[in-house]
């Protein structure tokens, strides 16, 4: 009978030292991302492409109207080119007095030798740019023979990505409207 309960102690005891070894908290080691010197850049007050457009505080106008500025719309990283370094996709929204009222110029930006250099750009009036994993979907007004500027004939979007050394034109698809 001692060697039964003596037997049913060393169960006991090793059943309790087994539970409590996996309540033991193991230290959590959180995984970060090196930041990426583009992430440095600040898009807000910075000068873009060879243009005289310099945006400070997320802003610029220009020209007499009332309408002419341009405002910085979104900022987002993403590694287009598969190196492990990000690049920064940059959309501004810009308006005119003029007959074009909106549009959108859309920027791609390497941090290379030191700092942001522009790889892609794209410029339209009525136009919109949405990043799709390392795609950007590109739609503008597309219009044809004698349009009126209030009627194209078609919403076309362009997609772009990484291919060889740049990012180019991967397809164009058009939608019917009228």
């Amino acid at each position: 009978m001692k060697k039964l309960a003596l037997g049913l102690t060393i169960i006991l005891l090793f059943a309790t030292g087994v539970f409590a070894q996996s309540k033991t908290k193991k230290p959590i080691r959180k995984i970060t991302r090196p930041t990426s010197d583009i992430r440095k850049v600040d898009f807000k007050n910075f000068r873009y492409g060879g243009d005289n457009l310099i945006l400070r505080n997320g802003h610029q106008k220009y020209g007499e109207g009332e309408m002419d500025y341009v405002d910085l719309s979104s900022v987002k990283y993403v590694d287009f080119d598969g190196d492990g370094k990000e690049e920064a996709f940059v959309v501004l929204d810009g308006s005119t007095s003029g007959s074009s009222g909106s549009y959108l110029d859309v920027f791609v930006f390497a941090y290379r030798n030191g700092s942001a250099q522009q790889i892609w750009r794209k410029t339209n009036e009525r136009s919109s740019a949405i990043l799709k994993g390392r795609l950007i979907l590109f739609t503008y007004p597309e219009y044809v023979g004698d349009d009126a500027h209030c009627c194209p004939s078609y919403a076309t979007t362009d997609t772009y990505g990484w291919k060889g050394s740049g990012i180019s034109q991967i397809s164009k698809k058009r939608k019917r409207l009228k």
